[in-house]
Order: C-alpha cells, then sequence, then structure tokens
C-alpha cells in the first residue's frame, strides 16, 4: 500500500511540475500537446496554477490505515528521494508537520532516527521545529536526550537566503534566529528543558552548543526547581558536573526544597562529588548535610 503511494506521490510531483511547463508554454503561445500526455492520469486535472488540488494533498499527507503519513514512512526507511519529492510537493509547512498516531512529526521522526539530512530539508522547507509529541518533547528535546549534535544544529541553525534558493522553497521558512533562541528555552511535559535533557544524557557537546546558543546554565526544571548541575549530582556524573561548572553553573543555587547540589550528591550517596560540589570557605571543613 505505502510504496504504491509513494509512486503515486513521485507522480503527483511530476505532474505538478510538468503542469507548471504547459502554463509556461501557453502563456507563450507555444504547442503544449506532446507534454499533456506525459501527466499520469491518476493525477491529471489536479494541479492549479500554483498549487497541488486539495484532493491530492489529503492523499498525499493523510494518515493510512498504520497511522503514519508517507512522509513519514519514508523517513523512517531513509528514503530521500521519496523524502524530497514530498516536502517538494507541500505548499507549505503545515503538510510536513502533520502528527502520526503516536503525536510525531516528520521532524520527530526524523531525529529519532537519525536523519540529520532529513531534519535540515524539513526545517528548510517550513515544517514546524516546535511541534509536540504527546509527551510534550519538539524534535530539538530529542535530539539533545539522543545526543544527536549534528541534528541539535540542524534544529537551531537559522535558514538562509542561500539554503531557501537552492531548495526553491516555495514556503517561507519557520526557522529565523528569534524562533531558534525561544525553542531551547521550551519545557517539555516534565518540566525539563532541551539543556537539562542533554546534561542527563552527559553529552557534553550538545550542552556547550546550547549554552552558546543562549541556554541559561543554571535554568531549572518546572517540577523541583532544580538546575542541570542538580540533575546531574543526583545521578553522580562528576564529569558533566565539572563540564556545567566550567559553563558558570552556580553551585550554591538552590532547589525549590532549598537543596544545593552538593546537598543532592551528599543524599544520593555520592560524597567525594559532594565535595567537589560544596562550596566552603579556604579555612572550613566541609560540612554539607543532606536534606530528606
Amino acid at each position: 500500500m505505502k510504496e504504491q503511494a509513494a509512486v503515486f506521490y513521485c507522480q503527483a510531483m511530476f505532474a505538478f511540475e510538468m503542469h507548471k511547463s504547459l502554463k509556461r508554454m501557453e502563456s507563450n503561445g507555444q504547442d503544449s500537446g506532446f507534454l499533456s500526455g506525459l501527466i499520469p492520469e491518476s493525477v491529471h486535472g489536479k494541479c492549479s496554477d500554483s498549487i497541488i488540488d486539495q484532493e491530492l494533498l489529503e492523499e498525499a499527507f493523510g494518515l493510512d490505515e498504520s497511522g503514519d503519513s508517507a512522509l513519514h514512512d519514508a523517513i523512517r526507511k531513509g528514503d530521500l528521494e521519496t523524502v524530497y519529492s514530498l516536502v517538494n510537493l507541500a505548499p507549505n509547512g503545515k503538510y510536513l508537520s502533520i502528527l502520526n498516531k503516536h503525536r510525531r512529526s516528520p521532524l520527530h521522526v526524523a531525529v529519532l532516527r537519525k536523519q540529520p539530512w532529513a531534519v535540515r530539508r524539513l526545517v528548510i522547507a517550513g515544517a514546524l521545529v516546535g511541534a509536540r509529541d504527546r509527551r510534550g518533547n519538539t524534535p530539538l528535546h530529542l535530539a539533545c536526550a539522543l545526543g544527536e549534535r549534528t541534528s541539535l544544529d540542524c534544529l537551531t541553525t537559522p535558514v538562509s537566503d542561500e539554503e531557501s534558493r537552492l531548495c526553491s522553497t516555495r514556503a517561507p521558512p519557520c526557522l529565523s534566529s528569534s524562533a531558534g533562541a525561544a525553542l531551547i528555552t521550551e519545557r517539555n511535559d516534565d518540566g525539563l528543558t532541551p539543556l537539562h535533557l542533554a546534561a542527563i544524557g552527559g553529552f557534553t557537546d550538545s550542552v556547550a552548543r546550547l549554552v552558546s546558543l543562549g541556554a541559561d546554565v543554571d535554568e531549572v526544571d518546572g517540577l523541583s526547581g532544580r538546575s542541570a548541575l542538580h540533575l546531574c549530582a543526583a545521578k553522580g556524573d562528576s564529569m558533566m558536573c565539572m563540564a556545567l561548572m566550567e559553563l558558570g553553573a552556580d553551585l550554591r543555587l538552590v532547589s525549590w526544597d532549598e537543596s544545593s547540589a552538593a546537598d543532592v550528591a551528599l543524599c544520593n550517596g555520592f560524597r567525594d562529588l559532594a565535595e567537589l560540589l560544596c562550596v566552603v570557605d579556604c579555612d572550613e571543613s566541609f560540612s554539607a548535610s543532606p536534606v530528606m
């Protein structure tokens, strides 16, 4: 079923391009009869001057019986030709941002399948970078949780005029510098930002990149008021804690229950890390106490 659909969508894209050629030839007074015969009968007559007919778009981007669209499926399979054909077929980013039965957009699937080429092509074409899945994760949340640094860059780098020109974007891209800045501060349903997820995963390069983009290294989560440093201290991840400190994390910051990162580390049995994190005067001994 999906293989047949993919062929149909490629035919639709071909028909759309042929339709534009027909119109150009007719406007120039040229005979276009031979081109008319090249348009597949299954999609003939479904094109207008500037957009594909609504019926065709619904067939091309609607969900099938398994709850996926052809675009979701093509990205999952790494089918570059079909992905590019469908992206070019879409008149705007709305059609590239349809959620499947798992409430994942094509961008979510591209990140999960580690297909950064698809991520960037969708971004350039105007796909919604802020789409959320059933757990409130944007594609950037997933990229940071998985340590997909290339996809992180694809999602946060503003679309250039050159990229739009090379990809013949018909719809204006939705990712500007301001949109990228807003994206890195979004929290998911667990109250976590992309920075929190990258830190929890131990992905130091992703954390550093997010901070360079303007993420606040001391941003607290929405459920407990803990920063990335608190969250990593709770896991005993000394390497990430060191990286966060180098990026300027505040050792004295306390969560909503008045716990510092050192308190959290000690409470979870990581005394060596707690000593590292504890802020003391040079003449004082370690005195952090756990908060129950």
